[in-house]
């Protein structure tokens, strides 16, 4: 098990925070699986962040899903994998009632209800015959956040995926 910081975008429109977060290795037993694409993307990455703590109070695990996003204009390979950006969020009203994420209510067409989390991937190392994504800091992207740069324009089109 490993650590991730982790941008946490608080359904309520509270302040942004950066969270760093344990992981958990995926197994079939603790996949999330909500959908196809998020269990091929958590497969792939070998560990993620674990969100536990926030389940039914701010998300629904039942119901989140994982996309990602080419941060810069790198090629998305494992080998060139730097900008890479992951979004957990729901994407769509659950039986529990999460309320639409105030930080995207502007955003036309956006999907996102309860909290968002969002992480980065910098490189790969391959530990016991797997690939396992190694997790950014998130400095460039907090400092870059905070002076409106492209990643505000990047959570914008997170929000719509």
């Amino acid at each position: 098990m490993g650590k991730v910081w982790t941008l946490r975008l608080p359904a309520s429109g509270s302040d942004l925070r950066f969270v760093e977060l344990d992981t958990h290795i995926l197994d079939r037993w603790n996949a999330l699986d909500t959908d196809a694409t998020t269990a091929r993307l958590e497969k792939g990455l070998g560990h993620v962040p674990d969100l536990s703590e926030f389940d039914r109070k701010r998300t629904d695990l039942r119901y989140i899903h994982l996309f990602d996003g080419d941060y810069g204009a790198r090629t998305l390979s494992r080998g060139d994998s730097e900008g890479r950006y992951y979004i957990y969020k729901c994407v769509e009203p659950t039986p529990s009632g999460l309320p639409r994420n105030f930080y995207f209510e502007n955003v036309e067409k956006a999907r996102v209800y309860g909290d968002a989390f969002v992480f980065e991937v910098r490189k790969w190392h391959y530990v016991d015959g797997e690939w396992r994504a190694s997790f950014g800091n998130m400095r460039d992207f907090e400092y870059d956040l905070k002076n409106g740069g492209k990643c505000v324009r990047l959570l914008k089109k997170m929000a719509t995926w």
